[in-house]
């Protein structure tokens, strides 16, 4: 049985993964969180076969199983397939001018020569790979600050992430991307070693191609972090930080444009408005993100950013479904709208001035996604699952405001 062969490259993976995590107080929840991970695949895979009654991760699969007939019978089609994107040689495929799904069905494909077309099986794959960037992250938080153990675990036990990036989708690998680029780009630059560039470029490439507004956003973030180290703004006022960053944030996402026709500056605004009008067709008066009209497209913009920012973090507070999964998404919103407030409270802002670049960059790659994501995705339901790529930077910095204060002892 192949599903035999599937099973056994799983556990080398997780036995490898393991052996190479730094000892310390995070490598003890290396198995509930890795449990709860794997676990949160078969979920996906359970809520889209008797809730959704089909959706994405079963389209995937069934269509790697299409492509991957054809494409491993012979050495010439496996070319024309995976290398030239040939899907005349296939009958009845679904993604033959959708780039970034067909990417994803030759990636399931690939697995599925390994677990004889399981498809749980399959969805451990990519469940560990979401956890293998995800445990990264959290262990360069745990040792970057203090009471980073706390923030470390709670991106494995939030409920909505930890689903939303398990399983058969998009987002588990762009989540195990995204946090292991992080981590291992701020790795390089406190150790000061290149080594592993080749690996972070390869990996930004294959974020690029799976969600390229993920990719363009985090690459002017992190060179924007670097510039800032190489030039210690740190050492400059606050204020002069704000304004240099400024500059540079606009600098950079002009130059984003480059990277796809998408992100060009006279596009950008027609993508957003068009997908918004998309999914406000397709969505309740309840389930939807409803914004302020306006005269022009620029100013449907502008006024509308601060709506799009507090929808992403912390919306939907009220119950408009009593669904199991909306129940969870708004109780999650009450408790970490409940946690910033009381973080703003307790907050040492000292320590955060001296942190001022960290923070700034920070705020600005969660800020650019939320806002972009709740513009273009104005829908509760489908919003809760594309903000996986900014969560754990929210959870991370609302656990560090919330870390206990010590006392003065009253004599």
């Amino acid at each position: 049985m192949r599903e035999a062969l599937g099973i056994f490259m799983i556990l080398f993976l997780v036995g490898y993964h393991y052996k190479n995590v730094e000892p310390g107080i995070l490598k003890k929840f290396y198995f509930p969180a890795l449990m709860l991970k794997l676990g949160a695949g078969i979920a996906v895979g359970l809520v889209y076969t008797y809730y959704y009654q089909g959706g994405d991760t079963w389209n995937y699969f069934d269509q790697a199983k299409i492509l991957g007939k054809v494409a491993f019978s012979t050495t010439d089609n496996f070319y024309e397939l995976y290398f030239k994107s040939n899907y005349s040689l296939l009958e009845g495929f679904a993604y033959p001018f959708q780039p970034r799904a067909a990417l994803m069905v030759k990636i399931v494909a690939l697995i599925n020569v390994f677990t004889n077309h399981n498809y749980w099986l399959t969805s451990l794959f990519f469940s560990f790979a979401s956890f293998w960037g995800l445990f990264k992250f959290a262990s360069w938080v745990n040792t970057s600050f203090k009471f980073g153990t706390a923030a470390g675990v709670a991106l494995f036990i939030w409920p909505s992430f930890v689903f939303w990036s398990s399983g058969i989708l998009k987002e588990s690998l762009a989540v195990g991307l995204i946090f292991g680029l992080i981590a291992s780009f701020m790795q390089m630059l406190n150790k000061k070693k290149y080594h592993n560039i080749i690996a972070l470029l390869l990996g930004f490439y294959l974020l690029f191609a799976i969600k390229y507004y993920y990719a363009a956003v985090l690459l002017v973030i992190l060179l924007l972090y670097g510039i800032s180290l190489i030039f210690s703004f740190s050492k400059k006022t606050v204020v002069w930080q704000i304004f240099a960053f400024a500059i540079l944030l606009i600098t950079g996402f002009v130059l984003a444009g480059f990277l796809h026709p998408n992100l060009k500056f006279d596009t950008i605004l027609g993508v957003i408005i068009g997908n918004n009008e998309a999914f406000l067709a397709k969505s309740t008066q309840a389930s939807a993100i409803h914004f302020y009209a306006a005269n022009s497209d620029w100013l449907w913009l502008l006024i509308n950013v601060p709506q799009a920012l507090i929808a992403s973090l912390v919306m939907p507070l009220w119950f408009y479904s009593f669904k199991p999964m909306y129940i969870i998404v708004v109780l999650e919103n009450w408790l970490l709208l409940g946690l910033f407030i009381r973080g703003v409270y307790v907050t040492n802002w000292k320590e955060v001035g001296a942190n001022f670049s960290l923070l700034f960059v920070s705020v600005s790659y969660v800020s650019m996604l939320a806002v972009f994501l709740a513009l273009s995705t104005p829908n509760f339901g489908t919003l809760a699952r594309y903000k996986v790529a900014f969560i754990p930077i929210v959870l991370v910095l609302i656990v560090l405001m919330n870390k206990p204060v010590k006392r003065k002892q009253v004599v």
